[in-house]
């Protein structure tokens, strides 16, 4: 890193001059950059109408509505999937409190809320992509540009409109964690590098999206490894080992923070999809214990030609979603056809659907591309290997050879889902080499002829693409995805006036391309035209580093506006009656005191959370539901089967009606909330336990794996008048009276979960046995009984000590740097008089 990359000393000591001052005056701008996106929507009280928000909007009710009532916190929730562990839906403990206040502060929203609406997410993008950029060294200026280039890439604005708003909050605070594994090694180990990692490291877990953090653990990898080769050439063995166990004990000082959540959610991986299926169901070819299915975990790639969009936002169309009546493309299509392409899909690439693409900046890749070029050390190869790695990542199934080799053999890999959010990373990286690079030429404007290869590099691979792209626009690749070829196929034959309607549909979707790679082009060419000034002396640095962030911020907005915009937001009343809205259907069903489930076929059942808004519902929306659960889902639930569905108690199902849009059917056959069976059917492993679920009436017999079959009941089970009745239901508490005249195995139509669930029959602990592959089984003595159940981890314990313990670390660093901070100011003034 030159000289002219780093901050200088200052001077004066005059207030205005002074670090706070900056930083204020960085902190007023980042909070006017806010307010200015979300006006006037934020200030108006208007809300998006999120799609994966609808679709989760009753994920984990029953818990709020319990804490409503109790003032506790359930740990399950009985509302989706027919029920499961709340550590990914609702993930409260008492030790985050602390994590959660100083979240409030950097958001403004406390003491004193500042930021209405959505505008807190883009503050704390900035103030996160500051801190990493003044972590470098970088004079404040261009660490405010490289901040606003890291906020407003386009990515990160959809992750707001799909709803995704716990990965953004993790994303930005992933750049200032970053930055104390920076300071560290800058050789402020403990007074920053510690206390910036642990604090970060901790408000990023506290975020619940796991993925991210992943993600950027590549990269802090590739950083530490850059800092060894420098340490290898220059002997600086001994500063290497202090910088890495200051930002090593950082790190696990802030994963305690979040001992509690950490270490209940990998206990809940253990049992989730993620965690692998034990059989073999249709479509995933063999039993897996290691994690994901690979079509599972490949889905969302990036495709190869649609890495374009890095430089030309709508390369492939942009967002999902109909052309509609755009005027200017529909031009190109035949008056007879436009209302045919009207209706196709704006989005041609290769993913199923996408809320919009990832653009960094066309300007800004050229930047960016000068610096990988012009930049030395092994800093640069680090970032440019590990950048270029998550971009080939990010092609998932279109580059089968690395995504396998990674899904096969890179631990955790497999956890994970959709490649294409690896790009997160280049995202990081490229403003990070944008800022070197312009930093370099404002240092020394020269360099755009004297590091010539450099320059024609940026060039060719900016300015040049987005020449061709414009004059042959072939070279983004075919303008119909895969899926539609495979779906127009049958009837392009037999339906020539096809032929003409796809054609028309090609010429539109290639003029949105050929459109916005002018677009880009224009902004590369006054890009370099005001580099060029500066080259000529017709403007001085400061002010064309203004004319580069203003440009290079036109240029994100208005493609962030294409997909975030004001008018998404509406009237919050008018969304939470949407989201809240209660039909006669769900009057019905309510009317009815008992816990019986729902089945809503009226949604896509399996990926729309609102049924559990009001009901137990045997559906939901949430990617890390049971693998079990999953198993019958694949194999049962999708296909109606009643056997397994009355098990579960679904009594209710919502059907479509084309007349009042939702219909009630009802299943008086359901099998209740528990039953005394009066057999009980061995069998050897999960995949014969899964099978007879086909096979046997759930109602009469029992199926259990043979390695749990120790001390069942033998001889007749029950009696004719056997009862199980479910008296008192919370969401983590359940009462139970039972009768029966022998002992017997009595089945409860809940879902069983090896961890946190106690079992008591008339005060007297009991085993939780699984049987039928995925319900609670208890062996109850002849007579009446009463069984209570509760769900109450005792591992709780122990990970909130560990949280607390970790406070005490964190505060000890923090006092003691702070008292050394202060002692040896204090000497250096005295040696100064």
């Amino acid at each position: 890193m030159t000289e002219t990359m780093t901050e200088r000393e200052p001077r004066a000591k005059k207030w205005y001059r002074q670090e706070w001052f900056y930083v204020l005056l960085s902190l007023v701008l980042f909070v006017g950059l806010s307010y200015a996106y979300f006006y006037p929507a934020a200030f108006e009280d208007r809300v998006l109408y999120q799609v994966d928000g609808a679709a989760s909007q009753g994920t984990g009710r029953d818990v709020v509505d319990y804490h409503k009532e109790t003032g506790e916190w359930s740990r399950w929730t009985g509302s989706l999937f027919g029920g499961m562990p709340t550590y990914q839906i609702r993930p409260d403990y008492d030790s985050q409190a602390p994590l959660v206040t100083l979240r409030s502060l950097l958001r403004l929203e406390w003491p004193i809320d500042l930021m209405p609406g959505d505008t807190y997410l883009l503050l704390m993008m900035l103030l996160g992509g500051y801190i990493f950029m003044r972590s470098w060294g970088l004079r404040r200026g261009l660490s405010v540009f490289g901040a606003i280039l890291w906020t407003f890439s386009s990515y990160f604005l959809i992750l707001i409109q799909a709803g995704h708003i716990w990965k953004l909050t993790t994303l930005a605070f992933i750049p200032p964690t970053i930055a104390g594994l920076v300071y560290a090694f800058h050789r402020r180990y403990y007074r920053l590098g510690f206390i910036v990692m642990a604090l970060f490291t901790g408000l990023q877990i506290l975020c619940n999206h796991y993925q991210m953090s992943y993600y950027f653990a590549f990269l802090m990898a590739g950083m530490i490894i850059a800092w060894a080769v420098e340490a290898g050439r220059q002997g600086e063995w001994k500063h290497f080992g202090k910088a890495l166990l200051a930002v090593t004990l950082g790190g696990i000082v802030g994963l305690g923070l979040n001992g509690s959540g950490l270490y209940h959610t990998w206990e809940l991986q253990q049992e989730t999809m993620r965690g692998g299926s034990a059989i073999a169901t249709e479509g995933s070819g063999e039993a897996s214990s290691k994690g994901l299915s690979r079509d599972y975990i490949t889905a969302w790639s990036y495709g190869v030609d649609e890495t374009l969009t890095l430089l030309i936002p709508d390369a492939k169309g942009g967002a999902s979603g109909a052309i509609g009546y755009d005027e200017p493309a529909l031009s190109k299509a035949r008056v007879e056809n436009r209302a045919f392409v009207a209706q196709q899909n704006r989005y041609w690439g290769d993913q199923p659907f996408t809320a919009g693409p990832v653009y960094v900046g066309a300007f800004v890749l050229w930047l960016a591309l000068f610096g990988m070029v012009a930049g030395r050390g092994p800093m640069k190869w680090a970032l440019l290997a590990v950048s270029l790695l998550c971009l080939l990542l990010s092609w998932g199934h279109n580059f089968p050879g690395l995504t396998n080799f990674f899904i096969d053999h890179v631990p955790l890999y497999n956890k994970f889902r959709t490649p294409s959010s690896i790009l997160v990373v280049p995202e990081l990286t490229i403003p990070l080499f944008a800022v070197w690079g312009l930093a370099l030429i404002l240092g020394e404007p020269d360099r755009l002829r004297r590091g010539r290869g450099a320059t024609i590099t940026a060039s060719v691979l900016t300015v040049g693409v987005a020449l061709l792209a414009y004059l042959f626009p072939s070279i983004g690749g075919s303008f119909t995805s895969q899926m539609e070829q495979q779906a127009l196929a049958p009837y392009l034959a037999q339906m020539p006036q096809l032929i003409d309607a796809v054609e028309d549909l090609q010429s539109v979707r290639t003029a949105i391309f050929r459109a916005d790679a002018l677009r880009s082009l224009i902004y590369l060419l006054v890009g370099m035209g005001i580099l060029l000034l500066l080259y000529k002396k017709k403007v001085k640095p400061l002010p064309m580093l203004a004319l580069v962030t203003l440009l290079c911020l036109i240029d994100l907005w208005t493609v962030d506006k294409r997909y975030l915009n004001d008018s998404m937001y509406h009237p919050r009343t008018d969304i939470a009656a949407k989201v809240q809205e209660r039909t006669p259907v769900d009057d019905q069903i309510l009317s009815d005191p008992s816990e019986a489930r729902v089945m809503n076929l009226s949604v896509d059942t399996f990926n729309d959370a609102s049924t559990s808004y009001y009901h137990r519902s045997i559906g939901g929306y949430n990617a890390a539901k049971l693998g079990r659960y999953q198993d019958l889902i694949t194999g049962y639930l999708s296909k109606l089967d009643r056997n397994v569905l009355r098990a579960l108690n679904t009594k209710y199902y919502i059907v479509p009606d084309s007349v009042t849009g939702q219909r009630l059917v009802v299943d008086p056959e359901a099998y209740g909330d528990g039953w005394f069976v009066s057999d009980i059917h061995t069998v050897s492993g999960p995949q014969e336990e899964y099978d007879a679920l086909g096979r046997l009436p759930l109602d009469r017999v029992a199926v259990v794996d043979q390695l749990l079959a120790e001390g069942l009941p033998t001889g007749t089970l029950r009696d004719s008048l056997s009862t199980v009745t479910l008296t008192d239901y919370a969401p983590d508490r359940l009462v139970y009276k039972t009768s029966n005249a022998h002992a017997g195995l009595a089945v409860l139509s809940e879902i069983y979960y090896p961890h946190g669930w106690e079992a008591r029959i008339d005060g007297e602990e009991a085993k939780i046995l699984r049987v039928d592959y995925l319900l609670r089984g208890l062996v109850v003595p002849a007579g009446e009984h009463e069984v209570v159940l509760t769900f109450d981890p005792k591992t709780l314990q122990v990970t909130e000590t560990t949280a607390y313990a970790s406070y005490g670390v964190l505060l000890l660093v923090i006092v003691v740097s702070g008292l050394l901070y202060h002692h040896h100011r204090r000497r250096d003034e005295e040696r100064e008089a």
